[in-house]
């Protein structure tokens, strides 16, 4: 059996269809998943950005105990995750435009490609995007010395012309459409079964959106005040940006209802074929003041599984539970923690771990920020959400707050406590980036 799981980076529930007072973003996946897709509705993730969570989401494991988290951003634990899990029976291809899932996580992967860059028809030879900017009008002298830069002129121009073409495309499908090709064309040419992971980028900013989107969702501000391409100011106060909040969120919103138009035909098909399909997110949105809030928590979860009835779940859930539903459908039996979701009845507890060094970021805005080199000498900051049947618990700061029903808090308190108890797990690796992931951490804002 194929199992196909797509990532949608940074979505939020809350602006999506999904959810009772969302807006109507995602109008084709909500109706193909009240078609066929079992619906989670308090699905939560155990980390608040792409390292921990998907860390976490590969392994079934707390991010304090798989090791890789916003402190340490790699993953090289002796750790079995559900990729190696299905590679002993499945082909498995991993197409992704977040390079974070490159640092450790690709292991087990027999296809890697990073669709972070332009698609190129030869990429040895030179990359357009160091020479050019793809809305300016290129001068004679920039043109030569590309040309001449790595002799291979005639390759280089075709990756020019390549390049060229793909700046009139619409943006708002700069990633979606190359990765859902390249799902579609592994699964046609390879024997036996897939597992497939496929991470989309296109609803974090830097964001475009097409001419009816943004009259849907923006219309009221003019086109020159959206921050389109605009790279998140995450080093900064929302009220401090360069950049109105307010135009930034209009315009996610209208990138997320482009991206449902291109996504949602994927899935139908692959639905139609019997393929066993996830659709969540790692994350919400990040414009927001803290890691915390459960804009940043709470996401989407759809599980398209042939032969489950169309329903919808609305008990408390993490994906971190993932794997071992994945594993359970495809073996009928799993060594991986947590519960099959397509058995749940009762609500589980959704823990959340934020484990990162304090910095001046943070100390700013209140936002956590990933290290991006060793910092072993600075002690760490380790907070924890734990939510459960709308009882929520956070210890952040050394400091305790809870809301809800007080049994349901006492009982998230005693095992916020023990996980406290728990170490750390941290790799000792030299953390580099080459010059490609360090640009693209300043253009995702990370830098």
């Amino acid at each position: 059996m194929d199992v196909v799981w797509l990532l949608v980076d940074s979505l939020s529930f809350s602006t999506t269809s999904f959810a009772s007072d969302g807006p109507d973003t995602m109008p084709e996946l909500k109706t193909l998943a009240d078609e066929h897709a079992v619906t989670f509705t308090n699905a939560y993730v155990p980390g608040p950005l792409s390292p921990s969570s998907h860390a976490s989401m590969f392994t079934g494991e707390l991010p304090s105990a798989v090791g890789m988290h916003e402190a340490y951003p790699y993953f090289d634990q002796n750790i079995t995750t559900i990729t190696e899990r299905m590679a002993e029976t499945h082909n498995t291809s991993l197409f992704s435009a977040n390079i974070w899932l490159f640092q450790g996580l690709e292991r087990g992967f027999e296809t890697k490609v990073n669709f972070s860059g332009p698609d190129l028809p030869y990429p040895l030879a030179t990359n357009p995007e160091d020479y050019f900017d793809a809305g300016a009008v290129p001068e004679l002298y920039t043109i030569w010395r590309f040309l001449r830069s790595d002799g291979k002129p005639i390759r280089s121009l075709l990756n020019y012309a390549a390049y060229r073409r793909q700046s009139d495309v619409d943006k708002a499908h700069r990633h979606v459409s190359r990765i859902n090709d390249a799902i579609r064309k592994t699964r046609a040419e390879t024997s036996g079964d897939d597992y497939v992971f496929a991470n989309y980028m296109d609803i974090h900013p830097p964001l475009s959106a097409s001419e009816e989107a943004l009259e849907r969702f923006a219309s009221d501000i003019p086109e020159v005040e959206l921050p389109i391409d605009v790279s998140p100011e995450r080093h900064i106060k929302n009220a401090e940006k360069s950049y109105d909040v307010e135009a930034m969120e209009r315009l996610y919103r209208a990138a997320i209802w482009d991206f449902d138009r291109a996504l949602a035909p994927l899935v139908r098909d692959l639905v139609l074929d019997d393929v066993f399909v996830v659709v969540t997110s790692d994350h919400g949105i990040w414009n927001r003041n803290t890691a915390y809030e459960d804009s940043r928590l709470h996401v989407p979860l759809l599980v398209f599984a042939p032969d489950e009835k169309s329903r919808t779940i609305t008990q408390t859930v993490n994906l971190r539970s993932l794997p071992r539903t994945i594993d359970q459908w495809v073996n009928d039996e799993s060594e991986f923690n947590g519960v099959s979701l397509l058995d749940v009845e009762s609500n589980q507890m959704s823990v959340t771990e934020i484990i990162h060094h304090s910095n001046d970021v943070y100390e700013r805005t209140g936002r956590v920020d990933v290290t991006k080199s060793n910092h072993h000498d600075r002690e760490l900051q380790r907070d924890i959400v734990l939510i459960q049947n709308g009882a929520r618990v956070d210890y952040v700061s050394g400091e305790w707050t809870s809301s809800g029903k007080a049994s349901t808090v006492s009982r998230l308190r005693e095992r916020g406590e023990e996980i406290l108890s728990q170490p750390v797990l941290m790799g000792d690796r030299e953390l580099t980036y080459d010059d490609v992931v360090r640009e693209r951490l300043e253009e995702l804002g990370y830098i």
